[in-house]
């Protein structure tokens, strides 16, 4: 179970800044897949069919070896007890996303459904998200998003949104909102269609109960 953690601020922001560079944009695949070997019971957010975003949580790496020839990437995800176990289709996880977003500032306002739908890219200059196709992300983003029990990525935006707020508040600097202004932008584009769909399916396997 994910729980929040009294952190300092510049402790928080740190552990929480190694999590999301693991799978950072445009390392290799083999990188990505050996910083989740190396630390297993990651979490990360994966856009599935019709721009829902899943939580995946637990990750861990399996083969290859006689058990399991070839390589699986198996996770939880779910809020129920005992949580489903699945594994995920590596095809595309790891792809290079680089997509302009709105303004920031302008989305750190965001507070409801209508205020994040009407956020615009400026034609001139826009800021970019330069993400893999998943997101590896820390505990304070996994209870927040899972508090919620929505794959809307609206919805989870605007609870992220919430919880940086709240931290911010108690903090003159480093700032939350700027550690985790990437995740932010991932829901966004995940609500816009901007990432591909990762497939991935229920393991009742003896591996995946394990």
């Amino acid at each position: 179970m994910y729980y929040e953690t009294d952190y300092d601020m510049a402790e928080l922001n740190t552990q929480m800044e190694k999590v999301l560079a693991l799978c950072d944009f445009e390392i290799t695949d083999e990188e990505c897949m050996k910083n989740l070997k190396e630390n297993s019971g990651l979490a990360f957010l994966v856009v599935y069919s019709f721009n829902e975003v899943y939580v995946f949580h637990q990750v861990h790496i399996l083969g290859p070896n006689l058990l399991f020839p070839t390589e699986r990437i198996m996770a939880l995800s779910g809020y129920e007890f005992p949580t489903p176990c699945y594994r995920l289709n590596s095809d595309y996880m790891f792809a290079n996303i680089e997509v302009p977003v709105p303004d920031w500032d302008q989305m750190k306002k965001a507070q409801d459904v209508a205020s994040v739908k009407s956020l615009e890219v400026s034609n001139r200059n826009p800021p970019m998200l330069k993400s893999k196709n998943v997101l590896a992300v820390p505990p304070l983003v996994v209870s927040s998003i899972m508090k919620s029990k929505s794959t809307d990525p609206v919805k989870l935006l605007i609870v992220l949104l919430e919880t940086i707020e709240t931290y911010d508040k108690d903090s003159r600097d480093p700032k939350v909102s700027e550690t985790l202004r990437q995740v932010a932008e991932f829901l966004w584009e995940a609500s816009t269609d901007n990432i591909f769909p990762i497939s991935f399916s229920p393991d009742n396997s003896e591996g995946g109960k394990k």
